[in-house]
């Protein structure tokens, strides 16, 4: 009979990224905190909003005659900053455009590493925080990243 091992209760460490040419190491990634006990009880449904840029943005990839690349883009920002959310409606057409052009210059193949998904993040909510005066984007997500061709 195999015996069970039971590992003891540990806080995960967080992740942290290589800082981008330019950025200094604590701006590397905001959402890496210190180990401290606030990590812990940080709420997060009360602390952040999401806001989901409506339909699916579609892209042909650099190089590519056939493949085209959707995506869906969300935000993660601080609840306290409310004036942030209609900054964020406003600019939605601006935003859809930034991300367009960002993607327009990858290749299919940079799209499909999915070790380049980080990378990705830290430069758009970099290119999106700089269009935003009413607060920053802490965090982006891709609830939707299909590629066909």
């Amino acid at each position: 009979m195999a015996q069970t091992r039971f590992l003891p209760n540990r806080q995960p460490e967080p992740v942290k990224l290589k800082p981008l040419e330019g950025e200094k190491v604590e701006d590397a990634d905001p959402r890496v905190e210190s180990r401290s006990r606030d990590f812990v009880k940080k709420d997060y449904i009360r602390e952040y909003t999401i806001y989901e840029i409506p339909g699916q943005i579609a892209i042909n990839p650099r190089g590519s005659d056939y493949t085209f690349f959707a995506i869906k883009v969300a935000m993660e920002f601080q609840t306290a900053d409310r004036k942030l959310l209609d900054e964020l409606k406003k600019k939605t057409k601006i935003m859809e455009e930034r991300i367009e052009n960002y993607f327009a210059q990858k290749t299919v193949e940079e799209i499909k590493n999915i070790n380049n998904r980080d990378l990705f993040k830290r430069e758009l909510m970099r290119s999106l925080n700089s269009i935003l005066a009413d607060g920053k984007i802490t965090d982006i997500f891709f609830p939707q990243y299909v590629i066909q061709g």
